[in-house]
């Protein structure tokens, strides 16, 4: 509650809501609550934000996404993006694995 309420207040003031309950988690840390309470709350709160609080938060960020940008320009641009992001990850990601002596498909797929 601590946090959807610290992240109303960052929306309220015009910052993201993600800020506000980042800054709330910074407060219930083992320094100020105790080892009891922490782990009573995790327990009872641990499906609650991982099974609907987790995908509320990674959707809503598409909520804001603006098409307006997607001209030829911007296809071209976003096209050439993703197909560098999915290069590079295969360079960095499939050599290391491939350096551990992992199988092709195995690299590949890593």
């Amino acid at each position: 509650m601590l946090g959807i309420g610290f992240g109303l207040f960052a929306e309220l003031i015009g910052m993201h809501m993600i800020l506000g309950a980042y800054l709330a988690g910074l407060f219930f840390c083992e320094e100020v609550a105790s080892n009891e309470l922490i782990n009573k709350v995790k327990d009872r709160l641990y499906g609650i934000a991982y099974s609907f609080l987790g995908p509320i938060f990674f959707i809503s960020p598409g909520f804001h996404i603006i098409f307006g940008v997607f001209t030829t320009t911007g296809i071209l641009l976003l096209i050439a993006l993703v197909g560098l992001c999915i290069f590079s990850q295969i360079i960095s990601a499939g050599g290391m694995a491939k350096l551990e002596k992992f199988s092709n498909l195995e690299s590949l797929t890593v």
